[in-house]
């Protein structure tokens, strides 16, 4: 018998970086999200104030594969804020919150 293929409404992935968070494990977070077996259709990355160099390198290795909407804001914002103009920016109506050094097992958006 088949395995029954799972229907899902498409949905944006909702992150906020800032230059204090490592970029390291923003590598790893986005990684984690690309390896996801139910990708999202798009991510909204907020960047909160200026990032490093290092930063952006990491954000240009996964802009492609994760469909990355990124917001800079010009200065550091405090994160409620920073999620309210990704939601705005997201044009899925579910939207699931990811932190930037979260990794997140394979099959979370399934569960």
């Amino acid at each position: 018998m088949a395995a029954k293929a799972i229907q899902c409404p498409p949905f944006t992935a909702l992150m906020v970086t800032h230059a204090g968070d490592k970029s390291a494990f923003l590598r790893k977070a986005l990684q984690s999200l690309q390896d996801q077996t139910l990708r999202p259709a798009e991510t909204v990355l907020i960047c909160s104030g200026p990032l490093s160099d290092a930063h952006i390198s990491v954000i240009a290795e996964h802009s492609g594969a994760l469909n990355i909407k990124r917001v800079d804001l010009r200065r550091n914002r405090p994160l409620g804020f920073s999620l309210n103009v990704g939601l705005r920016i997201a044009s899925s109506q579910w939207v699931a919150r990811m932190d930037a050094d979260v990794i997140c097992v394979p099959d979370s958006y399934l569960r």
